[in-house]
């Protein structure tokens, strides 16, 4: 039994066709996967950057040379850690990182409970917070930027394997080697 060569073109074009079928079921797959963390991410985060960080922030002041407010603050870091436990099965260097931050501005707040500070002291306190407030918000920002570059890298390499539009797509005729348009 002979194989012709149109049989043997035939034959490679289904496994082309079946490979890119697999491929593209592949690249599904993953861009529902960091779409979904895409999505968790800014349930979670959302709140807490655009709004709770912020107010909570607001209410720090000194009365008589002491700290007040931070109550608020650090229940709000407390929450962001439990929050992120969802990281620690997907991204454990994320969730370590933003579960230290968080730790490390909540234990400082606390301790500058009950301390008077000088008016110099405090305007030293004020900028601590808010140097670990904007470690904690480049964590997160850069997290984001990560999920949105591989979400559009992804997507990208995706669309590259979509079908050209009909009118520039060329088939191999029966007669072989000759090439010719869907539509002449």
């Amino acid at each position: 039994m002979e194989i012709e060569l149109s049989d043997a073109i035939s034959f490679f074009a289904i496994l082309v066709s079946v490979g890119t079928v697999i491929y593209q079921m592949i690249n599904d797959r993953k861009l529902n996967a960091i779409n979904l963390e895409a999505e968790y991410f800014k349930e979670i985060y959302g709140k807490y950057l655009l709004y709770e960080i912020p107010n909570a922030r607001k209410r720090l002041q000194f009365i008589n040379k002491t700290l007040s407010g931070q109550k608020n603050l650090m229940g709000i870091l407390n929450e962001i850690r439990h929050d992120s436990i969802y990281f620690l099965y997907t991204d454990k260097k994320f969730y370590e990182n933003i579960k230290f931050l968080t730790q490390d501005l909540e234990d400082y707040l606390a301790n500058c409970a009950n301390i008077s500070f000088s008016l110099e002291n405090q305007e030293v306190v004020f900028n601590e917070i808010q140097e670990k407030l904007e470690n904690i918000y480049d964590t997160l920002i850069k997290k984001k930027q990560v999920i949105f570059e591989v979400y559009h890298l992804l997507f990208l390499i995706y669309k590259s394997y979509l079908p050209a539009p009909c009118s520039q797509v060329a088939y191999l005729s029966p007669q072989i080697g000759h090439f010719s348009s869907l539509h002449p």
